[in-house]
């Protein structure tokens, strides 16, 4: 299988270059990234631009794509970057589609942001509050409607919260961050609800997409199986990293960011994948890295 993975840089799109690389011809290509170095020559570290993605010689059966910012915070500073690097590197990927003469499967990431507060299990609406989530259904709406012009199969991947050993953003590496440093303030009431997935599970996940050639043109929910509060999450992360306090809540919102994400994965179940890692396990293994980190630092 020749596949080819946009936004390779990253922490998903590393992820799932070093799981898929061992059985399948694959290029990556995605801006440099200081937290990953280059180990590999068929990983590009340049910007996904049309030009740069022909000059690859490279004709994928399968292209994933997880290129685009992925901070809701850095989308409120600065959106027109945000935009940048969603939606104008979708347009790129689709002009470059639409000159390969045997179109691929493109199996893009989303993100649950696309719903912004509206994110209930049975009452989901397009509703985003964040200039990310908003350039994210863009790239969405503008993959959807050239797949139909130029007939290649699609799949949209909305994924919630994904984490696990080397992310270092978000609100798990935040949590140890703050802990480590012994700062207990953290935004919101605690109450938020969230959904979780670990990257092993995504990494499981795409290699079903990409074998199971009968699925596609589908819009998918993409969770773990837990939904916790925020404050359930702190508190079990100051347990595992041995301090006996009681995590504060500030009752201060961070703006763009939803309430609650309460997902639905019965379709993906009914296609024959769940995932495996329990949220329990999946911190267990994230705060054994992040120590092994603080020790490396020092």
């Amino acid at each position: 299988m020749k596949i080819l993975i946009t936004g390779v840089r990253g922490f998903v799109g590393n992820n799932l270059y070093l799981k898929l690389k061992k059985k399948n011809e694959i290029i990556g290509i995605g801006r440099k990234n200081r937290n990953y170095k280059n180990k590999y020559k068929n990983i590009i570290e340049k910007e996904i631009t049309h030009k740069n993605l022909v000059n690859l010689n490279f004709k994928p059966n399968v292209i994933i794509h997880c290129a685009g910012s992925g901070s809701v915070n850095k989308s409120i500073q600065n959106p027109k970057i945000d935009y940048e690097k969603n939606v104008n590197t979708t347009k790129d990927l689709i002009k470059f589609i639409s000159e390969l003469t045997k179109k691929p499967k493109v199996i893009m990431f989303s993100t649950a942001a696309v719903y912004g507060n509206s994110c209930e299990k049975n009452k989901k609406k397009l509703k985003p509050i964040s200039p990310y989530g908003r350039n994210k259904l863009k790239s969405e709406n503008i993959l959807l409607k050239k797949s139909k012009k130029f007939k290649f199969e699609l799949i949209i991947l909305r994924f919630y919260s994904i984490y696990g050993v080397g992310l270092k953003k978000q609100l798990i590496w935040d949590a140890c961050e703050k802990i480590n440093n012994k700062i207990n303030d953290f935004y919101g009431s605690g109450n938020e609800m969230r959904s979780w997935i670990n990257i092993k599970d995504v990494n499981r996940l795409i290699h079903f997409l990409i074998k199971k050639r009968s699925i596609s043109n589908q819009t998918l929910d993409i969770s773990g199986n837990d939904v916790v509060k925020n404050k359930f999450l702190v508190k079990k992360l100051f347990k595992l990293l041995n301090i006996n306090k009681v995590p504060y809540f500030n009752k201060k919102n961070k703006k763009g960011d939803p309430i609650d994400q309460i997902f639905n994965n019965s379709i993906l179940k009914n296609l024959g994948w769940k995932p495996k890692i329990n949220l329990s396990n999946g911190l267990k293994e994230y705060v054994q890295w992040y120590k092994k980190n603080l020790k490396k630092q020092k």
